[in-house]
């Protein structure tokens, strides 16, 4: 028996952002079938969650200039009042890099005083520092890999623009540069002092490969896509398997195969894997 409606292109242009109303318009199917195929299994509907973010992101509510001013100085004064719920801090991790241990140990090496001429992951306002120099006002920032990221670096910019308006410089130094050559990435801040510079001693760093040849951080075990190969529960099946197999049954029905739900099928045909 053929369909009278194609459910998984129904199904797609749902997930891609369309409303219900908008898919009975386009396919010209009653929303009384829309909830039988439901029913079926034939479609997901979204929660009501995800339902109200795309309203909002769909029709986003217009504020003023002045309630736009005034809600932003609630925020300013709540998470002035309350530091641990500052984005900030709730994302920063807590634990020391590998980098920032190297470059405090060539600090002191080189005759700085820890709690004296500078202090470790110093509290600012709604940041904290890596490394603060309290009398010159330098805050010495070690960035990660995740700083080139496009929403990091405007994290950044708006982090040292607060800083620069509170009168202090920013240095930033990548932990790839310390993992080269520390005494070059100390001698940056040397410079600003004024004071003599260490020399550069060319150190070959040996990479760390996970097992699929890929580089890794020292920190971790494995690359990102190792990590979410050894994460899934279930073995998946060959793209053009599943396929095949859907042309016969339902998402509903491989999903109860596989041991998963059928949005868990959709995701994996949506990621051809």
């Amino acid at each position: 028996m053929t369909k009278k409606y194609n459910w998984e292109l129904i199904q797609a242009d749902y997930n891609s952002g369309l409303t219900q109303r908008e898919i009975t318009e386009k396919y010209g199917v009653s929303i009384v079938a829309l909830y039988k195929a439901k029913e079926r299994g034939d479609v997901v509907f979204r929660t009501r969650a995800d339902a109200l973010s795309l309203a909002a992101t769909k029709k986003p509510r217009k504020h003023s200039e002045e309630t736009k001013k005034k809600i932003s100085e609630i925020r300013k004064k709540f998470l002035a009042e309350n530091p641990d719920k500052v984005p900030y801090r709730l994302n920063h991790s807590s634990k020391r890099s590998i980098p920032e241990l190297v470059f405090e140990k060539a600090l002191i090496d080189y005759g700085f005083i820890k709690d004296i001429d500078f202090i470790s992951e110093y509290p600012m306002g709604i940041y904290q520092y890596d490394f603060a120099f309290l009398n010159q006002r330098i805050d010495v920032e070690i960035d990660g890999g995740t700083h080139q990221l496009e929403n990091v670096v405007e994290i950044d910019k708006r982090r040292d623009e607060y800083s620069l308006e509170h009168g202090w410089r920013v240095l930033r130094i990548t932990a790839s540069d310390i993992q080269k050559d520390v005494n070059a990435s100390l001698n940056k801040l040397l410079e600003i002092f004024n004071l003599p510079l260490l020399e550069v001693k060319k150190i070959e760093i040996k990479k760390k490969l996970c097992k699929c040849g890929s580089e890794i951080s020292y920190t971790a075990e494995n690359c990102l896509s190792c990590s979410s190969l050894l994460r899934r529960k279930v073995t998946r099946p060959n793209l053009d398997v599943l396929l095949s197999e859907l042309q016969n049954s339902s998402f509903v029905a491989l999903g109860k195969k596989y041991g998963v739900s059928d949005n868990s099928i959709r995701k994996w045909i949506k990621k051809g894997k």
